[in-house]
């Protein structure tokens, strides 16, 4: 018996030996993973890509995004930084997302692939949050953005359009200027199209005159050899002299786009609108000359500028469209109008004051049969809104009022948009109220005030009416105010403002917090500012 139980006692110690090697085993089996971990970091970057290739189309985006930072750290290619981007994108993570984004742009940049380094330039704009806080200011002479510009007002833009083409103002018994004003609120300026080689056109600049508005002439030539120094040209100028009132001669504008006939040759284009401004600068110093590149190709606007000698005003020309290039695939929903702005702004907004010279957002498409009315309300709403706040060197506005789709002095292969105020009552109200602000310059009246950008640390010594811009990737969002993470307000449209008032907060510092929220609730963006009540100061 006694053998039996220390022969048992063996078994048992052989056993529990066995199981403490089998566990050794199990545990050191989980090394090599971590060598396989490593051996997979120590990948070429070309098998790395295609792994991550892999995950990617099987919507695996986390793998994805393993795989391709390691591509990205022994290749940091572009075409690495892009399929990074677009894991980001595809997780919700706009912000890394955009950060990717613009360093393909900047490795196209430096390469001299100037198509590429635009398009991923462009998404990355596409998917950034901004948030900024503005403060309204009761003062007409704040001169912080005001360049002395010929016809340049000190703060506010002028409010124009153009409205040549609308059937539905004519024959009403007034002016189409006249109808156009009693239907959205007198405009300040109205401008139309001219063909170099034609005569002055005095009739035009009268009409516009009666209204107490600013003329402004979109001349094109058909091309540039055909401009110049002659008795042509020097009449013409003439002519606007007798005039004689404030007049903007806006010549040979999207220069750098490839659809005029005066594209391609820069140097050529910039001999010419320096002998066009020196024509009227002698003869008709009444006329201030505005320069306008499209807003797109960005690529090589800079190569069209003049100089600044020969430029009083900077114009910009975009349109907020449902769809690009006229495809069903390639929508726009989810841009923000303000995207074609940065560029010429950030470039030259600091020397020249700057002019949306064409702007437009369509309620209606040939290329599909939805109802875009809430598309363009929407854009409308938001660029009104952001001008004051983030681009107050824009003193000009124009909207085109147009119905596209039947205008038959529009090319055939153009005619996809309706931009027309009057044919759609409710974005035609949207535009009336949009302009309602004392912001924008009317007829004869200045504007009252301007805004300034909030700092991060601030003094709330008595009641503070403040307002944010927004700008993300999604269409519909949310923006919270939290004071002390205490949610104060919450709002799902413009105007996105609050007001402090010192007596609901007690003496010392505060957060004050606004996050966006985009339709998915998550969180685009957070912005943290800081202010301190002393009620006994």
């Amino acid at each position: 018996m006694k053998k039996f139980f220390v022969s048992l006692i063996l078994i048992c110690l052989i056993f529990a030996n066995f199981a403490h090697v089998e566990a050794k085993t199990v545990k050191n089996t989980a090394k090599p993973k971590k060598a396989v971990s490593s051996n997979v970091n120590n990948i070429h970057p070309d098998k790395a890509y295609k792994l991550g290739m892999d995950a990617f189309n099987k919507k695996d985006y986390s793998k994805a995004l393993y795989y391709f930072d390691i591509a990205i750290k022994r290749n940091p290619s572009a075409a690495n930084f892009i399929m990074f981007a677009k894991s980001y994108e595809a997780l919700g993570k706009m912000e890394d997302a955009a950060n990717f984004y613009t360093k393909a742009s900047e490795i196209y940049e430096k390469k001299g692939l100037k198509d590429d380094a635009e398009i991923y330039k462009t998404k990355a704009k596409k998917l950034t949050t901004e948030v900024r806080l503005y403060q309204f200011f009761n003062n007409d002479n704040f001169k912080e953005n005001y360049s002395g510009a010929k016809y340049e007002p000190v703060v506010g833009a002028y409010i124009g359009a153009y409205v040549d083409a609308d059937t539905n103002l004519k024959n009403k018994g007034k002016s189409i200027f006249e109808e156009f004003n009693s239907l959205f609120g007198n405009h300040s300026v109205f401008f139309t199209y001219h063909y170099y080689g034609q005569p002055f056109p005095k009739n035009w600049v009268n009409e516009v005159r009666k209204t107490g508005a600013i003329p402004q002439l979109a001349i094109e030539p058909e091309n540039l050899d055909e401009v110049k120094d002659d008795e042509y040209l020097r009449e013409f100028a003439k002519e606007a002299a007798k005039y004689g009132g404030p007049l903007f001669i806006r010549f040979a504008s999207e220069m750098n786009g490839n659809w005029t006939p005066y594209h391609n040759d820069p140097e050529k284009y910039k001999e010419k609108f320096r002998l066009v401004h020196d024509v009227f600068e002698r003869i008709a110093p009444n006329v201030a000359m505005v320069w306008t590149p499209n807003a797109v190709p960005e690529k090589n606007i800079d190569e069209y500028y003049p100089g600044d000698e020969y430029v009083d005003w900077v114009g910009v020309n975009f349109y907020a469209v449902a769809y690009h290039n006229m495809n069903i695939n390639e929508p726009a929903f989810d841009e923000d109008p303000t995207i074609y702005l940065d560029y010429v702004y950030n470039k030259y907004s600091h020397k020249k004051p700057i002019q949306i010279s064409e702007w437009a957002a369509t309620h209606k498409t040939t290329i599909s049969e939805e109802d875009l009315s809430n598309f363009a309300v929407d854009r409308i709403k938001k660029l009104y809104y952001y001008l004051p706040r983030k681009y107050p060197r824009i003193k000009m506005v124009c909207w085109f009022d147009s119905n596209n789709i039947t205008n038959p002095f529009v090319p055939a292969d153009r005619r996809i948009n309706n931009y027309s105020l009057t044919e759609n009552y409710v974005v035609g109200e949207a535009y009336k109220k949009a302009i309602e602000s004392d912001y924008f310059i009317k007829s004869g009246q200045t504007a009252t005030g301007y805004f300034k950008s909030v700092p991060e640390s601030f003094v709330l010594k008595e009641d503070l009416n403040l307002s944010a811009y927004v700008k993300t990737y999604d269409e519909k969002f949310t923006v919270k105010f939290l004071v002390d993470d205490i949610m104060i307000s919450y709002q799902k449209d413009i105007p996105y403002q609050i007001t402090l008032s010192p007596r609901d907060y007690k003496d010392g510092w505060h957060t004050l917090e606004i996050r966006v929220i985009d339709s998915k609730n998550r969180l685009a963006k957070s912005k943290k500012y800081k202010f301190i009540v002393e009620k006994s100061l």
